[in-house]
């Protein structure tokens, strides 16, 4: 497999950046136009994540039905034309302030009409990407998701008190161009020589829990992201409100303190896939990890913006190195031939981890009294993330990865 230029990586990392986009709107924007309907906040931070708690369950059939598509457009392309146009529709209807019921059901399920895209998208990493490129790759698809996050919350500060139904529409039409970019610019590769892939059947779920715990290494890698996304899910509606109720800061100053976040992580994103590359992802990622649960346990701990800022800006340089590794290291422990299925798989596990954690840490919190409970939550649980992390042994030959449930 050729390795990609520098301009590919970028033109596949452009469906990153408006995704990314798409997923600071909901933690940031999204609960500040909850408000009006005077939801609950329980119901608040169920609805402003962006991955789907609810629409999650179908992602492994999504992911699935990609390994089996067989198109003149490729296997995954065929998928940013049916999820980031829909996505961009149902966004145009909630910028309409519809009735609370039809809203709450749409914004249940909205995250996952763009996992319809995302999760084909990102299984296409391992056809496009030899596995000792993918960090790279990783890098360039977080470089420009913070890129995107970054401009978004620009937006937010010069158009969401004036004028807030454009930004829905700009997101909207950014998701159109950014999946209708990396459609046209990068081609999959003609599907690998071998019998066609078997009939999509539904096996009862434990069969199909002990053939996807036959990966043991996938799923000790699966359990340590799990905590990893129990435990960010926990702090990522925080954050600003921790700043303002905790150390007394404006929410300007709180909004900075998040820019400094992104900032960082953007910076250090692609020398992050760089290195591991060269050195070994579980490696680098570990590091990382190790390097996150610190900076959030001194975060929590803050008394000043100062001491904050400080605590974010190594928070960003860590998250650089998950955001770029993280499933950069997931492909290489799992097989080309159902890499759609199990990436949806992975996604779906994630995707209830990270509201839940949400959901327990507001609970500590309201118990305790204090949000400084949230961030030495979220710091024990990346610490757990990095434990299991180190269990993991990836494959000494990745290439030769084998279905072990075929056996």
């Amino acid at each position: 497999m050729k390795p990609l230029s520098l301009s590919q990586r970028l033109l596949f990392s452009i469906a990153s950046g408006s995704a990314g986009m798409f997923n600071v709107f909901f933690n940031s924007a999204l609960p500040l136009y909850l408000g009006r309907y005077q939801l609950p906040y329980v119901l608040i931070g169920f609805l402003a994540q962006e991955r789907s708690f609810l629409g999650s369950l179908i992602e492994p059939l999504v992911g699935a039905l990609s390994d089996r598509t067989r198109t003149r457009l490729g296997r995954r392309r065929p998928f940013f034309l049916v999820g980031a146009p829909l996505t961009a529709l149902l966004l145009v209807v909630v910028s309409q302030e519809p009735p609370t019921v039809a809203l709450v059901l749409i914004l249940s399920f909205l995250p996952f009409f763009l996992g319809i895209a995302n999760v084909p998208y990102r299984a296409m990493m391992a056809d496009i990407s030899p596995p000792e490129r993918r960090g790279r790759l990783g890098g360039a698809m977080a470089l420009l998701e913070m890129i995107g996050q970054i401009g978004l919350l620009g937006l937010l500060a010069a158009l969401w008190a004036t004028n807030e139904r454009l930004v829905f529409y700009i997101i909207a039409g950014g998701l159109v161009a950014g999946f209708g970019i990396t459609f046209l610019a990068v081609k999959e590769p003609p599907i690998p020589p071998g019998p066609p892939p078997s009939p999509l059947r539904m096996a009862s779920p434990l069969v199909y829990l002990k053939r996807v715990l036959a990966f043991r290494q996938a799923a000790k890698y699966v359990a340590s992201q799990l905590l990893f996304w129990l435990g960010i899910g926990g702090v990522t509606p925080f954050v600003t409100r921790y700043g303002v109720s905790e150390l007394g800061l404006s929410e300007a100053t709180t909004f900075l303190a998040l820019l400094v976040l992104l900032v960082f992580t953007a910076i250090f994103a692609v020398p992050s896939g760089i290195v591991g590359d060269l050195l070994g992802k579980k490696r680098v990622l570990a590091g990382g990890l190790f390097l996150f649960a610190g900076a959030v346990l001194a975060g929590s701990q803050a008394k000043s913006a100062e001491h904050l800022i400080v605590a974010l800006a190594v928070a960003g340089i860590a998250n650089g190195v998950t955001t770029a590794l993280g499933f950069a290291f997931l492909t290489e422990l799992l097989p080309r031939e159902r890499m759609g299925e199990l990436t949806g798989l992975s996604s779906m596990t994630w995707s209830f981890a990270q509201p839940l954690g949400a959901t327990l840490a507001g609970f500590l919190a309201d118990q305790s009294g204090t949000l400084r409970t949230t961030f030495e939550l979220t710091a024990l649980m990346l610490f757990a993330s990095f434990l299991v992390l180190l269990t993991v042994k990836p494959p000494a030959a990745v290439e030769k990865a084998t279905d072990p449930s075929a056996n």
